[in-house]
């Protein structure tokens, strides 16, 4: 585990002369510490997007969810998948990373302009350490 401190200093303006200075000192044992560090929160991707738009003909082609920013050796144990469409919400729990079967069938079923959203994600860490990811969601095209 990489130890970190992060030190923030926030200028703030109040009136024509009058500025306000607020430090603040995070340890490493803060996520956010490691957030900034890692260059972002670690979240999950699927056909390497974390967020925008995802084609049909992408998600066909490569159908994995896969972390990404954060060290190496992290693996996702578990996640919970919601498409937004055709006026209702289906959910979807997973252990496996490949989407096939039921849940890819009913993404490509969705209209353009349907959600995606990838929550609840566990994964654990080269130790074993289970920690929860960032969720995310795309919008679907055809």
């Amino acid at each position: 585990m990489r130890h970190a401190s992060l030190f923030l200093a926030l200028a703030c303006t109040i009136g024509p002369n009058h500025t306000t200075l607020a430090a603040i000192t995070l340890r490493s044992t803060d996520p956010l510490v490691h957030a900034v560090a890692d260059g972002g929160p670690a979240r999950v991707s699927l056909c390497g997007h974390v967020s925008g738009t995802l084609s049909k003909a992408a998600l066909v082609k490569d159908p994995n969810v896969s972390v990404v920013g954060c060290e190496q050796g992290v693996t996702i144990s578990s996640f919970t998948i919601s498409l937004s469409g055709n006026g209702s919400v289906v959910d979807f729990n997973l252990r496996d990373t490949r989407l096939g079967g039921k849940v890819l069938e009913a993404l490509l079923k969705l209209p353009s302009g349907s959600k995606l959203y990838i929550e609840n994600v566990k994964a654990k860490d080269a130790s074993g350490a289970e920690r929860k990811l960032a969720s995310i969601s795309l919008v679907i095209t055809d």
